[in-house]
């Protein structure tokens, strides 16, 4: 569960599938590549897998970079 709420929160949703054994670092680098955004900022990232079945959200929180993954 995420800890915030995301009413007021921009949420970025990347297209097309991606691969899940990424890790917070792995899925750092595609928010550059992919969003061309900035990872501090006060948004929401999530990926999904190739059969839509996992869903991996990022968001950067007080302590750091945090990662949930949703089945």
């Amino acid at each position: 569960m995420l800890p915030v709420s995301i009413s007021s929160i921009p949420v970025h949703l990347a297209t097309g599938s991606t691969d899940m054994r990424k890790g917070i670092n792995g899925l750092a680098a595609e928010i550059y590549e992919y969003f061309e955004a900035d990872i501090f900022s006060n948004s929401l990232f999530a990926f999904c897998s190739r059969s839509r079945k996992l869903v991996k959200i990022l968001y950067w929180d007080a302590n750091g970079l945090e990662m949930t993954t949703q089945i």
